[in-house]
């Protein structure tokens, strides 16, 4: 979406409101907009505004525009050998940054991954998509909710035990190692099996 007035462009998130689905329901939606509202960091996309259309029950989130796409797309696309090791150690620093900032507000991401991590021209990574994060009461507070990306999640989350902050930063070693070596650390074909 482009601004007229500020010459700006914007990306717009369209999510369809399901009621009955625990993370597509109207309160989960505009929870995630009151999170990514108090949100407010160089590594973090910004949420600028936000709109409901009742009648066809989707909400629409107004965030910066990351110009150059998902982190994600830019593993499948490594056309030869690796990103080099200044890009990998620039992104994984702004990344834990964004992690360190969000765990201080007592916010657990729960699903970090590369197709949620965001790039812009300026070489600057942003965290975004906080759909599923969860802000806790204090910084030693336990959460036990079975949600993320499988490729990704902590032993805690596997084990089916309480889990905090940590898990995030488990994540951010995956997802290291993926920058790292272009593949997932871990494959397997269920949560209990055995791994390669």
């Amino acid at each position: 979406m482009r601004d007229m007035r500020a010459k700006q462009l914007f990306a717009v998130k369209k999510v369809k409101m399901v009621q009955g689905k625990r993370l597509r329901s109207k309160e989960a939606m505009l929870q995630e907009v009151a999170i990514l509202k108090q949100l407010q960091h160089s590594h973090v996309v910004a949420c600028h505004d936000h709109f409901l259309d009742a009648v066809d029950k989707h909400v629409f989130i107004v965030q910066d525009y990351c110009d150059r796409g998902s982190l994600h797309e830019h593993i499948l696309t490594k056309q030869r050998g690796y990103f080099s090791e200044d890009n990998i150690m620039r992104w994984f620093v702004q990344l834990a940054l964004a992690i360190q900032y969000i765990h201080g507000l007592k916010i657990l991401y729960r699903d970090i991954k590369a197709s949620n991590v965001f790039l812009m021209h300026t070489r600057t990574l942003k965290l975004g998509d906080f759909g599923i994060s969860k802000v806790l009461d204090s910084t030693v507070e336990l959460a036990s909710t079975f949600v993320g990306t499988p490729y990704y999640m902590s032993p805690e989350f596997c084990e089916g035990m309480l889990y905090s902050s940590k898990a995030d930063i488990w994540v951010l070693g995956c997802l290291l190692f993926e920058l790292c070596t272009l593949q997932p650390p871990f494959e397997g074909f269920s949560l209990i099996g055995p791994v390669s």
